[in-house]
């Protein structure tokens, strides 16, 4: 017996000795839980090696030594844990250092009672065993023990009362059995002695169950503290969606908790359990895949919940595949969420729609009556009708417009509600809608005697693309509202731009007045429906209170912005932002004047020219013929050149007031055809009586002050411009030469029904645009339209032969050239594509025109054919072109290629082509054998002989 109580405690010793070995060899010691349980391991093996030597002595001075070394382990083992117990259990500090105080005074406390006098040894059948000397110092040592055995215990209730973690939770009612545990050991070393019965190593004993209580609860600590190679595992488990592994043979390997609930899984082997099990996919294979990873839909077969399975594949270190990781994310929620929205969309659109169609139809009533109201109006005040009754009327018809302001204003209200509303673009004038602006608002402003300012930046481009309607409504709508709000004062309209691209411009319109202005804390409340503000100043003032939710909402659709600025009392401002695309970049300083926006503006001159010579120079018969036309309207002499080489001859034969010189012409070009002009005589040199104008379609910012530096007097930009053309003659041209005469241009009206038969036989065409440019009459848009069709044909033929030449340079003249033809009679579209291969021509991109020469060609032939529908309409195909030049006979060059496209179009099978060359080529003058070789293939067209007439071809290209 006495040798299996000395290998028990001697056992504890060595485990104790590994415990903290253990804990040195894996490098722990760094938190500072665990340094302490270091000591304690120590303190307990120190305790076991004493207690070990005394029972297995047999004298008893051997045994008062190792008693000695084992009470040094036994002060210190009790020391330590009251510190580690304190700290891992977080108790106050004003309690440890209490406990810890009591504590250290153990040390004191051995030096006293591990005196001989203290204790006397005898030999049992255990071993050498020992009791006390009855006196103070063993009593103290005794309540000493029960002291820190109590601390101990009320450590351990704090724990179990306030702890709010289940692990501190644990570890308290573990120390709670240890501690009952070596409170029993402590009554058979500590009690019996102190009554003189023989000590047995209990306390010894129990105090290592302590230990490896302790021990276990530091190893789970030190297991629970995230790190680096455990902090995948922790947030694998602590997921709160379901995860699954599986390994590179598809077998599931793992689940976290919340996948074995969410699928049912049952706990057991996961390796046969596969993924069509558990999930229905879309995907028949959810693994093939080749990018890292991918997202699957499916179906849970436990719950039938909609998931959104996320698939990852698991790499080595040598990048393979060894496994997936697939993340499930339960849909089902948001589903339901969706559905719910969804059938609440449909209710709201349900209910919009009924709104908007009521709106509509009530718009519609009551338009019909008041259209009726406002006509029979005008009709009563074509009457002769005493002055109170016009007065009436006039007030009927007065209310009747405002009140279809407001029912229009209702009704593109509920269509900007349903989402109807929609932006009609299409190329326009930027000077026309200025110019329709001041009229509208001019003479409201004169009305109330209010001062209309208008500062219109220069630099805005002459031609955009977007919705002038509804930008115009935008900015009459603000201007008639800082008119109706102005009592005195100004109202002041400024267009200016912000920046400007090769493709876009962005505007910036302010309208400011020096009217009541507007509250600040109303300003928010601005653009809201049918909100109008302090009604009580305003009261009087006719309106929806729509008219800028709509305007805003018109804006926003165009991607711009309204900004307002306002002081009460003082006035506001209004500024609009917007980007517009650039059709025809030429500044708009050459067309709107202040001059033909002022308060005059019902009547305009219309003038007439005597006595005056001006040469036209334009390798472009259509352009020229175009010029020529508008400049005989004024009553000029015209003289054309179509090369700079005739027009230095016609120079020096004659003495020109004004010549119009286009700046891209082949071998002579337009600046260096001036430049000799300008050597001839006096009357030609720079600042003479002569104005050479350098006629260009090359808009580019900066090219105007390029050519006036080059010595050309003036620029006008093709298109022509009247406006810009009637102040060349207003500023060259002396007085006594031009006749005045007013006329009312109100009373010109087109007719409707031929622009309306126009648009619809024209669809390449903006028509109101090409009237404009040819002068404003129909008429003189008809006989450009003639030139333009009587020329299409060779126009194609010079492009086509300088394309198949790779004659780049000459295409680019010639496109450049074809550009204005086409702007001039409203083509702007098509104008625009010829532009596109100007400027990558002159970019060396020349495979660019490569890939849209063909799709352009297409696009004016259609054009071209459609003109000439038009004309035969008009019955204006009969008149041959009057052209000097047609008939010259055509270059050889130029005839082998229209014979070239006649074979071309009958390899094709296209005969009406072949028709249509044949026909238009009656129209110019060929060599008599050319001409007799086209003259026969018409007959045989005629029993279409298609191969005698490739015979005849191939014969005569094999010849050339």
């Amino acid at each position: 017996m006495r040798y299996i109580v000395s290998l028990w405690i001697y056992s504890d010793f060595i485990l104790a000795l590994y415990f903290a070995i253990s804990l040195l060899i894996k490098s722990k010691c760094k938190y500072t839980e665990n340094c302490m349980f270091l000591v304690f391991c120590l303190s307990s093996a120190l305790w076991s090696f004493g207690f070990f030597g005394v029972f297995i002595q047999t004298e008893p001075d051997n045994a008062y030594i190792w008693r000695a070394i084992g009470m040094v382990g036994t002060f210190a083992y009790l020391i330590s844990a009251q510190a580690l117990l304190c700290f891992i259990c977080n108790m106050p500090k004003k309690f440890s250092y209490i406990t810890q105080s009591i504590s250290s005074l153990g040390i004191i406390l051995y030096f006293f009672v591990i005196q001989k006098n203290q204790v006397t040894y005898e030999p049992t059948k255990y071993g050498m065993s020992y009791t006390f000397k009855p006196g103070l110092l063993n009593n103290l040592y005794t309540i000493y023990t029960i002291i820190l055995a109590i601390n101990m215990l009320i450590v351990v209730i704090y724990t179990l009362k306030k702890s709010k973690t289940q692990r501190l939770i644990v570890l308290a009612k573990k120390l709670l059995i240890a501690e009952g545990i070596i409170a029993l050991g402590m009554v058979f070393d500590t009690i019996f002695p102190l009554m003189g019965l023989k000590a047995f190593p209990g306390s010894t004993l129990a105090q290592f169950i302590g230990l490896t209580v302790i021990y276990h609860s530091i190893s789970f600590v030190n297991h629970s503290r995230i790190n680096i190679s455990n902090m995948s595992e922790f947030i694998y488990y602590s997921l709160k969606v379901p995860v699954l592994v599986y390994d590179a043979s598809l077998n599931l390997q793992i689940l976290n908790d919340s996948a074995y609930s969410f699928l049912g899984v049952k706990d057991g082997p996961l390796n046969y359990t596969g993924i069509d099990e558990l999930f229905e996919a879309e995907h028949e294979d959810i693994f093939t895949f080749t990018e890292q990873s991918h997202d699957v839909d499916a179906i849970c077969c436990n719950n039938n919940l909609y998931c959104s399975l996320s698939v990852n594949k698991i790499y080595d270190a040598y990048k393979d595949v060894i496994g997936y990781i697939i993340i499930v994310t339960d849909l089902s929620e948001r589903m339901k969420s969706m559905r719910k929205l969804e059938e609440a969309k449909q209710e709201a659109e349900s209910a919009n729609k009924a709104k908007s169609t009521f709106l509509a139809n009530m718009s519609h009533e009551i338009r019909t009556p008041m259209n009726a109201i406002v006509g029979f109006s005008e009709l009563v005040l074509k009457m002769d009708i005493d002055e109170n009754a016009r007065k009436h009327v006039e007030d009927i018809k007065w209310s009747s417009h405002n009140l279809l302001a407001i029912i229009n204003d209702i009704l593109d209200f509920s269509k900007i509600e349903s989402g109807k509303m929609e932006l009609v673009t299409d190329t326009y004038y930027t000077s026309h809608m200025l110019n329709d602006i001041t009229l509208i608002i001019t003479p409201q402003a004169e009305k109330k005697g209010l001062t209309f300012n208008i500062d219109i930046d220069t630099d805005i481009p002459r031609t955009l693309f977007g919705d002038k309607v509804r930008l115009r409504s935008v900015l009459t709508n603000i201007l008639n509202n800082a008119v109706k709000y102005t009592k005195q004062g100004s109202v002041t309209f400024k267009a200016s731009v912000i920046k400007r691209y090769e493709d876009n411009v962005t505007l910036e319109f302010k309208i400011s007045d020096t009217g009541i202005g507007i509250k600040e804390q109303n300003i928010p409340n601005l653009f809201k429906d049918f909100e109008r503000l302090d009604e009580r100043v305003h009261y009087g003032i006719e309106g929806s209170g729509l008219g800028l939710a709509i305007a805003n909402n018109y804006i926003n659709l165009m991607d711009g912005n309204i900004n307002v600025e306002s002081e009460y009392g003082k006035g506001s401002t209004f500024t609009i932002t917007l980007e517009q695309k650039i059709i025809d970049p030429t500044p708009i300083e050459y067309e709107y004047t202040r001059e033909s926006s002022s308060h005059n503006t019902g009547n305009i001159s219309d003038i007439k020219i005597s006595g005056i010579s001006v040469l036209v120079v334009d390798d472009n018969i259509v352009n020229l013929r175009v010029a020529e036309e508008i400049l005989r309207f004024y009553g000029l002499h015209v003289d054309t050149a179509s090369n700079g080489t005739v027009a230095i001859e016609l120079c020096h034969s004659r003495n020109y007031s004004l010549v119009f010189m286009d700046q891209m012409m082949p071998d002579v070009d337009g600046i260096q055809a001036m430049e000799e002009i300008r050597c001839i005589n006096s009357h030609y040199a720079t600042g003479g009586d002569c104005k050479i104008i350098v006629l260009t379609a090359d808009a580019i910012k900066g090219t105007r002050e390029a050519l006036l530096r080059k010595g050309f007097d003036e620029y006008l930009g093709k298109p022509i411009n009247i406006h810009q053309l009637e102040r060349l003659f207003m500023k060259y041209i002396p007085k006594e030469n031009i006749n005045h005469e007013e006329v009312d241009r109100r009373a010109e009206k087109l007719d409707s029904s031929e622009i309306a038969y126009l648009k619809d036989s024209l669809p390449l065409v903006n028509v109101e645009n090409g009237i404009y440019n040819c002068g404003g009459k129909i008429e003189d848009y008809l006989k450009i339209l003639k030139i333009t069709h009587d020329y299409g044909e060779r126009q194609l033929i010079e492009l086509e032969n300088a394309w198949s030449k790779k004659d780049y340079n000459f295409y680019v003249i010639k496109i450049h050239a074809l550009k204005s033809t086409l702007l001039n009679i409203g083509a702007t579209e098509l104008s625009e594509q010829a532009r596109q291969q100007e400027l990558q021509g002159k970019a060396h991109e020349y495979s660019y025109i490569d890939d849209t020469i063909k799709d352009f060609q297409s696009n004016y032939r259609k054009l071209v054919e459609d003109i000439n529908v038009v004309l035969s309409h008009y019955k204006m195909l009969d008149n041959p072109p009057n052209d000097t030049e047609a008939e010259a006979i055509l270059d050889s060059k130029i005839s082998l290629q229209i014979i070239k496209n006649i074979e071309h179009y009958i390899n094709n099978f296209d005969f009406e082509k072949v028709f249509n060359i044949l026909e238009e080529s009656k129209k110019f003058t060929f060599s008599e054998k050319h001409r007799s070789l086209l003259n026969r293939i018409e007959e045989l067209m005629d029993d279409l002989s298609v191969d005698e007439i490739l015979e005849l071809i191939h014969s005569e290209i094999r010849e050339v």
